[in-house]
């Protein structure tokens, strides 16, 4: 007997166990398709509207009298990774952006953002979510405690003049500026000297080290603050 495949688009198999959702409409302050008042997307370059939002965005975080909602949309989605504040938090609407930065500017804050110049897939990049026009751009992230990288989506507001602002942000810490991981230019060449271990190779000084040779003592970091209070009562 012979057998005829069909083939189905990708987004239309439905494997064993999953449903097909069905995809939540647009949020009301998100244009709908040719009724932005702002310019045309072909009288505007991505790299200048997203130089326009992170100007604002930085605004934003130094107080300088910008509202949030000159900068996020109403129903706009912040993930935050150790920028911000030491823990992982996902932050939704005006209202909770605005309460997340009050909070975060009396601990570890970013300082300021910017887009990417180069390479070419980092820079800011006109894009599309179905019908909806977008502004796509990778940041570089300055922290009070280090550096990280960014992303952001940006969709025009129809209910203020079709202007600019973020529909999904993306922050995370990278590194840490008093300690910057060891690598690209920062990794060790072998050519360094070390007073204890002069007439070592670098395999052998490696080896010295890892094994805390020449008087080195590890460093240790005890986690749990209970158990911590046991140990130094028991010390002491």
């Amino acid at each position: 007997m012979a057998t005829v495949a069909i083939e189905y688009p990708p987004s239309n198999q439905i494997l064993p166990g999953s449903y097909l959702l069905k995809s939540a409409p647009f949020p009301e302050t998100l244009p709908a398709k040719g009724s932005s008042s702002e310019k045309p997307l072909e009288e505007s370059t991505p790299e200048s509207i997203a130089s326009k939002w992170t100007l604002s965005f930085n605004k934003l975080l130094r107080n300088e009298d910008v509202p949030v909602e000159q900068v996020f949309l109403r129903e706009s989605c912040w993930r935050d990774l150790l920028c911000m504040t030491w823990d992982f938090r996902t932050i939704q609407g005006v209202d909770g952006v605005s309460k997340f930065i009050d909070r975060s500017s009396k601990t570890s804050q970013i300082k300021s953002i910017e887009t990417y110049q180069t390479p070419v897939h980092k820079i800011p990049k006109f894009g599309k979510l179905e019908d909806l026009d977008l502004v796509q751009a990778y940041i570089k992230v300055d922290t009070s405690a280090g550096a990280g990288q960014g992303y952001v989506q940006l969709a025009q507001d129809a209910t203020d003049h079709g202007k600019w602002k973020a529909f999904t942000l993306f922050t995370y810490l990278e590194e840490l500026k008093d300690h910057p991981e060891d690598i690209k230019t920062r990794r060790p060449t072998g050519h360094e000297r070390d007073p204890g271990l002069e007439q070592l190779n670098w395999s052998d000084r490696r080896n010295a080290q890892r094994n805390f040779e020449g008087g080195r003592e590890p460093t240790i970091l005890i986690l749990g603050k209970f158990r911590a209070e046991e140990i130094v009562k028991q010390s002491g």
